[in-house]
């Protein structure tokens, strides 16, 4: 298969966009542009893991995950960055400092991995109380549901995958305004909590 890199990414979007339109139920802003799914009824994680594994190499995912406990959707971001992707990971320290970290913990790996940048928001700010992440301009995960398994597969939360370019733009522009915050804090596990 030949094309541009652009033209493979749109081709990817496109293919993770109809699976995320057959597995579930159509909502929001433009026909067939945001699919709504509902645990503990549907399996979030497995969507979640399936979703990430679906993006091409190359390009980025910006996530803004206020608990990132769940390794199997840790292990789909390592894989994302081992695919060239950048990973961009926006983190709470509150709950960060909750998890019973040591350096082989998935977080800490993802965290040593190339491709991949962590921030911490400032503690002495309000929490960062996102669960989103979005991959090249071209869908967006949103929803109640955490990054953890009880809050992907037991909770009653939700999760939607949004493949309205505006309202991806919104989210992205939201996502640079956290990132850029002169008070963040670069984060590996060999970093402690006290700022």
């Amino acid at each position: 298969m030949t094309g541009s890199t652009s033209d493979l990414r749109r081709m990817a979007a496109a293919g993770l966009a109809a699976i995320c339109l057959l597995s579930g139920t159509r909502a929001g802003f433009a026909e067939s542009s945001a699919v709504a799914h509902f645990s503990p009824e549907e399996d979030l994680e497995a969507l979640d893991v399936r979703s990430l594994d679906a993006l091409p190499g190359g390009g980025h995912v910006n996530a803004a995950l206020y608990v990132l406990s769940d390794y199997r959707v840790i292990g789909a971001l390592a894989r994302a960055a081992e695919r060239g992707k950048t990973v961009r990971l926006y983190l709470d320290p509150r709950e960060l400092r909750l998890l019973k970290l040591r350096p082989d913990h998935p977080l800490c790996r993802l965290a040593e991995t190339a491709n991949v940048t962590v921030l911490l928001k400032s503690a002495l700010q309000d929490l960062m109380h996102d669960k989103d992440w979005s991959a090249d301009g071209a869908v967006w995960r949103t929803g109640s549901a955490n990054a953890s398994v009880s809050g992907l597969k037991a909770q009653d939360n939700s999760l939607l995958l949004i493949t309205d370019k505006t309202v991806v733009a919104a989210f992205d522009r939201h996502f640079e305004s956290m990132w850029s915050r002169s008070d963040n804090r670069k984060w590996t596990c060999r970093v402690d909590f006290n700022f």
